[in-house]
């Protein structure tokens, strides 16, 4: 099983360890490979379910009707034009161009857009949003109706993007103020990475030379004729393409898609795209690096490869994709097992396979180490390489990869009714863009089951060495400043490496996992039906709590939630940090087996995630659900026998540096470090402890920490998806129904008080940074109150008042932010603990002034009110989000059903949620206004890079 080991930063809760990958298991309907294999030279076709076409003026479209989920509809304009395409003199204008399809059309004056579309439920952002890439700009809809009205409305906003932008000029000069903000958003350290990567690996063409983002010079004097003589000569119908995807009529839908765009023409004359260039080619190894703010080593082996010319695509070349795929996914697996050796040099590992721009495949492995065994772990991962390019796969790496891979296909195969729309209008996109045919998984699972019986450790290794080739790769290093090594070492070591040479893998002795039987199955105690929402409440007589609903979301998937013990609120007043450690209980595995083993023999699960919440150790993922019982059992083995090996604390460690490291980079570094726990009365439990107490925890006080809540602490879990209710109880009978009794969560009224600030606060906050990044302010409006259900369904709204009035006045009306948010939050665990945050990032010149502002403009919401509009359209994107998450799995399992026993009042919450928003006025949102946001309470930060701390006296 592939492992992703990964970390979550929240607000209260500490880091959470997440494992995913493929199941790995033989399973049924594998097909006998066919000799000859017949479909080598048969083109792949576009699914049938699709309705292709292409109007007079050359406009493609694509419509697909598709129930998931329920009522709603994607869509999608894509423009197959982008950066690449711009001249020398129009950089940045492509991206300049998707902005103002947002001020200002047609049919829609500026600033009317996002308000009509928030009126229908389609939130800014995650549901009405636009990307330009180096090769396409791509406008999204994601609309909550799926009515004739609104799908001729999405297409009539689309139709305006194609040729009704307005381009007025005080609109041009307020968004080139937007964008140069985006611009300073983007002074990031993963943004300058991408940078270093982009020139190291296309150094010759104009990829580096063309970030979407353009030049600030140029943009500074982009003006509305430019623009719309860039907008004339690229959105032609002949590069537009049409994406519909939802719950509709094709042919009433294809109706609307000729009404609307069968009028549309070119409005200048057409231009030849820029020569892209060649890439640069060398005898040594191409050395570059990326200086990061944390510890240790990242070194990365690239290969570039350019695409085989246009051909028409075939089972045939298909097959040889999946053989490439298939040497990167067994050369993952060795990595790991290194990552996860007792005496290991590498902390972690990534190898993958991809194309870029259409034209190029991407080949990367990469490996993490300490400073002092850089060399070790640049022999490892060229030396790794090599012995696959010398001797290739063994049988048994074979067999694991087409287990894993044929359980893949079964699943992708099975969940295609439940997959989001949203998700395939992406695909359908993407396939457009291309050229490619777009077939979905069901219709082809005989082919890729047969192509997976057709894979052999020959043809794996062929097409990685082919792909890999004689040429010396691309070398990305990245480390802090004081320890990077010179470009020449770097070449130096990576010679040194080559003259070693190398044997073949060696086989991996097969394991059988050793915890099918955990005793007498646990007696069914209490059994309730709760009709109205369909769930079942259960209760076995070792006090553990079982929650089940059985929903047709997700086609063949089963997720699942854990709560065990007490969580945060136990963590020894003196060992502060230790909650972020709990990923150590995961990564050390179980007695009978390391995690290395249980990494080849898991076939449970598809991800599992450790994590710690404020009140509850969480185990959470999913799995196939005829799979299902196996995770159950493997989910029972870390509570009853878990082992806490060494290397579970070294990869922790290494999770750890990668992940809290970094955070003292950003600005949500102070954040966590500093205001949350203020506003919690500084509380040791809420946000990110000081680095130091971090890593100063050890295993032994992780062990005596977490075993109480293993053997006796109380235990709740729920199970949501395509599954037969009667047998999880069974299966959770025989696993959680065996431990040891569980105890009564104990009520630990004591941690739960929190002494909150009593006055406003105004004052900076500093992070490691250079002097290029914008500032960003924070503003904190805290409720201290034991909020009621009503309040806090109607405190959303209100946020979301908020951050309209922001965006409107700093961003549309200002040109001084990019991307400001406002959101409310609230403790179930700490009583009080709640507020309406809202963040934004400005010149730093302009922050204290912008900052005055967004204080003056919400105390004049808490003063005047709100109007009715803003209310409207709260409460639709609050409406529309409710109906989604009424149709998606994880919510029911993450929200509801994870404590519903502990906390009867979530169904309640539940049940009233639509009605509360729907019976919510004016006065309702004034009088919460009025109670808390003031300006006597506001918590106001201003946080700056140091490299703008001023100096000391």
């Amino acid at each position: 099983m592939k492992h992703i080991c990964g970390l979550l930063l929240l607000f209260l809760t500490a880091l959470s360890v997440t494992s995913t990958g493929v199941a790995e298991t033989s399973g049924p309907g594998v097909l006998s490979p066919t000799e000859p294999w017949s479909l080598e030279n048969v083109e792949i076709k576009s699914s049938p379910q699709v309705t292709w076409g292409r109007l007079e003026n050359g406009l493609r479209y694509a419509i697909m009707p598709h129930a998931s989920p329920p009522g709603r509809v994607s869509m999608r304009l894509l423009v197959t034009a982008g950066s690449l395409n711009e001249n020398d003199d129009e950089r940045g204008y492509a991206h300049f161009v998707e902005h103002m399809a947002f001020n200002g059309t047609k049919h829609f004056p500026a600033g009317e857009l996002v308000r009509f579309l928030q009126r229908q439920g389609a939130a800014y952002g995650p549901n009405v949003s636009a990307n330009t890439y180096r090769t396409r700009t791509l406008y999204k809809l994601d609309l909550p109706d799926n009515s004739a009205a609104t799908l001729e409305t999405g297409l009539r906003i689309f139709r305006d993007y194609a040729d009704g932008i307005l381009f007025e000029p005080a609109e041009v000069k307020r968004e080139r103020g937007v964008i140069l903000a985006e611009e300073r958003s983007g002074h990031t350290s993963d943004d300058a990475r991408r940078l270093a990567l982009t020139d190291l690996l296309y150094a010759g063409t104009l990829i580096p030379d063309r970030h979407p983002i353009g030049l600030t010079s140029l943009i500074e004097h982009a003006d509305s004729a430019k623009l719309r003589k860039f907008h004339d000569a690229w959105y032609r119908p002949e590069l537009m393409c049409v994406v519909i995807v939802g719950q509709i009529d094709s042919a009433q839908v294809e109706a609307l898609v000729r009404a609307q765009f069968a009028s549309l023409a070119a409005r200048g004359p057409a231009r030849v795209i820029p020569a892209l260039g060649t890439i640069k080619t060398t005898a040594e190894p191409v050395v570059a690096t990326h200086i990061r703010q944390q510890a240790g080593f990242h070194i990365s082996l690239f290969q570039v490869a350019p695409r085989a010319a246009i051909q028409a695509p075939t089972w045939g070349l298909k097959l040889e994709d999946m053989r490439l795929y298939s040497a990167f996914d067994m050369l993952t697996r060795r990595l790991e097992r290194l990552t996860q050796s007792s005496n290991r040099i590498i902390s972690g590992s990534y190898a993958s396979t991809n194309n870029e721009y259409g034209r190029f495949r991407i080949l990367t492995v990469t490996v993490a180490s300490s400073a002092d065994n850089w060399e070790k772990a640049m022999a490892i991962v060229e030396q790794e390489v090599r012995s696959v390019i010398e001797h290739g796969f063994n049988q048994d790496e074979l067999v694991l990869q087409q287990s894993a891979q044929r359980s893949a296909c079964l699943a992708m195969a099975s969940s295609l009714a439940t997959v989001p729309s949203s998700e395939l209008s992406e695909e359908i996109a993407d396939s457009l863009e291309n050229d490619t045919p777009f077939a979905l998984k069901g219709e082809t699972l005989d082919k890729a089951l047969a192509m997976t019986d057709r894979l052999t450790t020959e043809d794996c290794q062929r097409a990685f060495r082919d792909y890999w080739g004689e040429q010396a790769p691309h070398i990305l290093i990245e480390t802090t400043a004081e320890l990077m090594p010179s470009a020449d070492k770097v070449r130096a070591s990576y010679a040194a490496s080559r003259s070693i040479a190398v044997d073949a893998a060696t086989p991996v002795a097969a394991t059988v996992f050793g915890y099918e039987d955990f005793g007498s199955a646990g007696e069914v105690v209490e059994k309730t039906h709760v009709a109205d929402l369909d769930l079942w409440l259960v209760r076995f007589a070792n006090g553990v709590r079982l929650n089940i609903k059985r929903t047709p979301f997700e086609s063949d998937l089963a997720r699942f939630n854990v709560r065990i013990g007490t969580g945060s609120l136990s963590e020894p007043a003196d060992k502060p940090g230790l909650r972020l450690w709990v990923g150590e209980w995961l990564f050390g595995g179980v007695g009978k087996h390391s995690l290395g083993e249980l990494n080849r023999i898991m076939d449970g699960f598809d991800s599992l995630d450790a994590r710690v919440d404020d009140d509850a150790l969480i185990l959470s993922g999913n799995s196939r659900s005829e799979h299902l019982p196996r995770a159950l059992r493997e989910l029972t083995a870390l509570i009853a026998d878990p082992a806490f090996r060494p290397e579970g604390h070294q990869e922790m460690a290494a999770n750890l540096h990668s992940k809290v490291d970094p955070l003292w980079g950003t600005p949500e570094g102070p954040v966590q470090r500093f205001i949350l726990p203020l506003l919690a009365g500084n509380n040791q439990r809420v946000g990110v402890p000081d680095p130091e107490a971090i890593y100063a925890r050890t295993s032994e006080e992780l062990r005596a920490w977490l075993k109480p809540q293993l053997e006796s602490g109380a235990i709740e879990v729920a199970v949501v998806g395509d599954i037969k209710v009667d047998a999880v109880i069974a299966e959770v009978a025989k696993t959680f129904g065996t431990l040891p009794v569980r105890q009564p969560k104990p009520a630990l009224e004591a941690e739960r008080k929190l002494q909150f600030p009593q006055k406003s606060i105004s004052t900076f906050a500093y992070y490691i940074g250079s002097a290029d990044r914008p500032s960003t302010l924070e503003f904190f409006w805290p409720m201290r109150d034991s909020l009621n259900a009503v309040e806090r369904r109607r405190l959303p709204m209100l946020a979301l008042i908020i951050a309209d009035r922001v965006r409107e006045q700093v961003r549309e009306k200002k040109g001084a932010t990019y991307s400001p948010t406002a959101n409310f939050f609230s403790s179930d665990t700490f009583p009080g603990l709640a507020w309406i945050r809202c963040t934004l990032e400005v010149k730093p010149q302009e922050a204290v002034q912008h900052g005055d502002a967004v204080r003056d403009l919400v105390a004049k919401l808490a003063k005047k009110g709100i109007t009715r509009d803003e209310l409207t359209r709260a409460k639709a994107q609050c409406s529309a989000a409710i109906k989604g998450w009424k149709t998606d799995n994880a919510f029911w399992v993450g929200n509801v059903l994870a404590d519903a026993q502990e906390r009867p009042v979530r169904l309640d919450d539940l049940r009233s949620a639509e009605t509360d928003i729907s019976q919510t006025s004016v006065a309702d949102l004034n009088a919460l206004a009025r109670s808390y946001l003031v300006s006597d309470q506001i918590i106001r930060y201003i946080i700056d890079s140091n490299a703008r701390m001023p100096k000391q006296k």
